[in-house]
């Protein structure tokens, strides 16, 4: 909730955060090991001795309302929070294009997500992995976010002062963390294809993806939290 509460620097970063948020609430909601315990395997427990069928209702439910909030909240951001919108004509093309993937991404996964809230099934996937596909997802996000601050001109319509002043620790800074996190991203993800290819759906490397994103967003968050300080308190200074 918080990354989606946060307003980033741009309505590129925003966006960036707020599809991180959706996406860290579908990880949070759907295990990657759904279908087994829903299955009944003994290596996947279901939560508080609920039995498969309340678990999938439960579920079903969870997500029907997480649907419900998102289009509240997209509505609420457009007409209330932010009415500028998100301007494409003013953007630059790499920012459109970036957003643009997470639309098609938020897309895929929302198709699934009604269709399982729906009909019980989802479309191409097994629901286990829309925990995976939104794991990845929400690093994906949060590295454009943290990309934002590295290339703000190739990525960002500034919209305040914060962005387009140099940050204490540099632009190659940002730009070093958000290359890291997409070499994390691309193994993690490599990974995975194989593990889908071997019909394994273990979740091991889903997991470290995961952990190693939030991790490296923390530190981003505490790092550039400060800058926007220094910034703010130089401009107090110089007043």
């Amino acid at each position: 909730m918080c990354l989606i509460a946060y307003k980033g620097d741009s309505k590129f970063e925003d966006f960036a955060l707020n599809f991180a948020g959706f996406n860290a609430l579908l990880v949070a909601l759907i295990p990657s090991n759904f279908e087994q315990a829903i299955a009944g395997e003994p290596t996947s427990k279901l939560p508080n001795g609920l039995t498969p069928d309340q678990y999938l209702t439960i579920t079903r439910s969870e997500l029907a309302a997480l649907l419900v909030l998102s289009a509240v909240f997209v509505v609420l951001d457009r007409f209330i929070f932010s009415p500028e919108g998100f301007d494409w004509k003013s953007q630059p093309r790499l920012a459109k294009f970036l957003i643009g993937v997470s639309v098609v991404t938020e897309a895929v996964l929302v198709v699934e997500i009604v269709a399982f809230v729906v009909a019980g099934s989802t479309v191409w996937l097994g629901v286990g992995w829309i925990h995976n596909l939104a794991a990845i997802f929400l690093i994906l996000n949060l590295s454009f976010a943290i990309a934002s601050h590295g290339w703000p001109l190739r990525l960002t319509d500034p919209r305040g002062p914060v962005t387009v002043d140099q940050p204490s620790r540099g632009r190659g800074f940002y730009r070093a963390f958000a290359s890291v996190m997409w070499i994390c991203l691309a193994v993690g993800f490599a990974m995975i294809v194989r593990d889908f290819h071997r019909h394994e759906l273990n979740g091991h490397w889903v997991i470290a993806e995961e952990v190693a994103g939030i991790v490296f967003f923390v530190v981003f968050w505490a790092l550039a939290s400060v800058d926007v300080w220094r910034l703010l308190r130089r401009r107090d200074l110089l007043r």
